[in-house]
């Protein structure tokens, strides 16, 4: 029984007590992720979540390049919490995202990651953040998010990410994937 739950872009009913892969739609995640800005929006322009996830898709190797694109497609139904935030919060939270993940990837066919699989797309995750933070920051204070990487790792080549164009990009790269 569903007591829980929130309507989706589409029109779908998400219950978070009772989730089932049939309730997770590709338009929902293009759209939501889209619309959600990177760093709380704590940053000197937009930048989507749905932008950084195409960004990591494409920094992993193929074969969980669906996994990259989808890493943090949990906070369509969720909140993004920042890392550091996360440390104050108790471990439910924690647990319902991933059990929300794992309902999007039986949704999508996706098989479980290994621990090497999930430590890749965690570093391209990391470089991602810290090339972010390099570009739209006008300061990083204390270096933080060079802790993550060093400032010569750092990619480059950010779009202006405007809502509508980052759902288009992240719906153009799950046609890629899939």
């Amino acid at each position: 029984m569903c007591k829980y739950w929130m309507q989706t872009y589409s029109g779908i009913k998400f219950c978070y007590d009772d989730p089932k892969p049939e309730m997770i739609l590709i338009a929902d995640i293009a759209h939501a992720l889209s619309m959600k800005c990177r760093y709380n929006g704590h940053l000197n322009e937009f930048y989507s979540v749905a932008d950084h996830s195409v960004q990591v898709s494409e920094l992993v190797p193929k074969p969980i390049a669906m996994h990259g694109l989808l890493h943090d497609a949990a906070e369509v139904y969720m909140a993004d919490v920042p890392r550091p935030l996360r440390k104050f919060l108790n471990n439910e939270y924690d647990k319902l995202e991933q059990e929300v993940l794992g309902v999007i990837y039986e949704a999508f066919d996706l098989k479980e990651l290994t621990e090497e699989e999930q430590s890749i797309i965690q570093r391209a995750d990391d470089l991602c953040l810290a090339s972010e933070a390099d570009t739209f920051f006008d300061e990083i204070i204390d270096g933080w998010a060079f802790q993550f990487m060093g400032q010569d790792e750092l990619i480059t080549g950010y779009t202006e990410s405007v809502p509508k164009a980052a759902k288009e990009r992240f719906y153009c790269r799950y046609q890629e994937l899939v």
